[in-house]
């Protein structure tokens, strides 16, 4: 009876033993494909995330930039108008073919003629009242960033195929080629960048 109840506590140890082991080598290719898939990613798309996390910890956005970084698409006039009501901030109206909105923290900032210097953005809207572009603009490193959609900005006229967010530096010798429907084309001194966040990344890397 000795020997037989020892030959089942051996067999029961190995029964234990295989299935612990089972159960290590299933777990073992969840670490190796999670090990794949960190390999696969670029070296573009980690500066990527580095930049978007020093993003988050570095830059504290002012009530003018937060206002240009908060304007979407969908934004129109009135609702505008609204937000600036209920803000510290002054603004001027200009009205032509389209409305144009100068906002300022210094209201000696927002005419369109003979205005003071000074950081400023305008909201543009179109005959409608409905969105078209903002521009960011930093007196102090003379750098204008673009929030494109439609309408007119320099050499941008009505194309929303070139919606998206540019930076416009007046000391970059960087250029993009704008083609129209006619086929002529022309280099515009825009930089396309992917996002606001990338806007305000390139304006604080910038030195005065």
């Amino acid at each position: 009876m000795k020997i037989k109840s020892l030959i089942l506590c051996l067999l029961s140890l190995l029964f234990i033993t295989a299935c612990g082991m089972e159960e290590t080598d299933q777990s073992q290719p969840k670490e190796t494909e999670q090990q794949s898939e960190e390999s696969q990613k670029t070296e573009e798309q980690k500066q990527e995330e580095k930049v978007e996390k020093e993003l988050e910890v570095s830059i504290e956005y002012d009530e003018l930039q937060q206002l240009y970084i908060d304007i979407q698409k969908d934004l129109t006039y009135d609702h505008l108008i609204d937000l600036l009501q209920n803000s510290n901030l002054y603004y001027s109206e200009f009205d032509g073919r389209t409305k144009v909105i100068k906002i300022a923290f210094d209201e000696k900032a927002t005419p369109f003629r003979y205005a003071e210097s000074g950081d400023h953005v305008k909201v543009h809207f179109n005959k409608d009242l409905q969105f078209d572009s903002a521009t960011y603009f930093n007196q102090d490193k003379l750098l204008t960033l673009l929030y494109y959609e439609n309408g007119t900005y320099w050499e941008l006229h009505d194309q929303p195929e070139y919606a998206g967010y540019y930076i416009s530096d007046f000391d970059s010798d960087e250029t993009m080629t704008i083609k129209y429907a006619n086929g002529n084309e022309v280099e515009a001194d825009l930089i396309k960048v992917n996002s606001k966040e990338e806007q305000f990344q390139y304006l604080h890397n910038k030195e005065e």
